[in-house]
């Protein structure tokens, strides 16, 4: 079958190392590269993209550029053509992009190192950029464009200059365009406690992406807790409404592992580690059940009846994003979290593949 989607990871890490942020470039598989591209996060941006080209000449041909063509050119006009950023939440990690652009278009030299934040207003020509997310993420984005952390250069005039992002709000629970053929539903997530009020839930999103021709979508979390440990549990909305769409529409869920299995329940700050996967698994497998037997009679089975797990994810794959780099390195840890997760999800035969996901890997091609 033809994929839906190519997606490209330009960063796939949850820190400590700058050079390898969440950022995932992606366009409906008939497009181009240069055409209707958006991005899911943007934690990396041109000097990742061009470090990455210089190191691997074979992706100037994937982007469809010319072997002559400079690293850093083609880094530019790939960057130059994502339209639309969509945020999961506005932690600097995965907002770092979106500022960085101020500097090309006032040509100050040198800065080709971040994301979200440090590219806004870089890029000239073409039409205006928007960065998605839900209202409470865009203020946040807001507070970054305020003139004082950074020029004002975000805002939610739709006939402000074309070098400032026009922000858009995206509405929990329905599917909104994004591009051509391509449109996203936003559903909320917990991230652990907030910092400013430890009683409620830091937000965060997960996002159902659709090609709205084939109908086929994919499921990407943005950093989330285990809801077993969470004040306000919210995932299982999530697997609820994917365990619908399998397994004729849905096929691929884009999840965080940030850390290893030896990382202590209190030292998880608002992430999963792979015993927390295995148990979000398990629902997600639970809730297919009960969709089956919903559609079978009408009504959801209660969790007492219901049968083995074996099985029940298969055909699906699991990529495991935003592993924490050990001190030795990123490659390692973030095969060792996918590998732990591979044991425990064959122990309980559920049948899902699971792959790492890499800075550099290319999905659906």
């Amino acid at each position: 079958m033809q994929p839906s989607f190519s997606l490209f990871v330009l960063g796939a890490g949850g820190g400590p190392l700058e050079t390898n942020l969440s950022s995932y470039l992606c366009k409906a598989y008939e497009s181009t590269w240069e055409g209707d591209v958006f991005a899911l996060e943007a934690g990396s941006g041109i000097g990742a993209l061009s470090r990455l080209l210089h190191e691997n000449e074979a992706l100037l041909s994937y982007f469809g550029f010319k072997p002559s063509t400079t690293p850093l050119v083609a880094a530019t006009r790939i960057i130059s053509a994502v339209h639309i950023y969509l945020i999961t939440h506005s932690h600097l990690d995965h907002i770092r992009l979106v500022a960085h652009c101020y500097a090309v278009m006032r040509k100050v030299p040198n800065l080709f190192n971040s994301g979200l934040v440090l590219s806004a207003g870089s890029f000239p020509g073409g039409r205006r950029k928007r960065i998605a997310a839900v209202n409470s993420v865009l203020e946040d984005i807001e507070t970054v464009f305020s003139g004082r952390l950074w020029p004002k250069l975000a805002n939610r005039e739709e006939n402000d200059e074309d070098f400032s992002y026009l922000l858009t709000i995206l509405h929990h629970g329905q599917y909104q365009r994004l591009c051509p053929n391509v449109s996203v539903r936003t559903m909320p997530l917990t991230h652990g406690k907030s910092f400013t009020d430890p009683t409620l839930p830091y937000e965060s999103s997960a996002f159902f992406i659709r090609h709205d021709i084939t109908r086929r979508q994919f499921l990407f979390f943005g950093d989330v807790e285990p809801d077993s440990l969470s004040i306000k549990p919210q995932s299982i909305a999530v697997w609820r409404e994917a365990a619908c769409l399998v397994p004729d529409q849905l096929d691929s869920i884009f999840l965080e592992c940030s850390w290893s299995m030896d990382r202590d329940d209190a030292l998880l700050f608002g992430h999963l580690s792979p015993k927390h996967v295995l148990r979000e698994l398990e629902t997600f497998a639970d809730e297919i059940m009960c969709s089956k037997a919903s559609n079978e009679d009408g009504l959801r089975t209660p969790k007492r009846q219901r049968k083995s797990r074996s099985g029940v994810l298969h055909g699906l794959t699991l990529y495991i994003i935003h592993c924490k780099a050990g001190l030795n390195d990123v490659h390692d840890q973030t095969q060792l979290i996918a590998r732990q997760v591979k044991t425990l999800v064959q122990e309980q035969e559920l049948g899902i593949e699971v792959v790492a996901v890499v800075q550099g890997m290319r999905i659906g091609e």
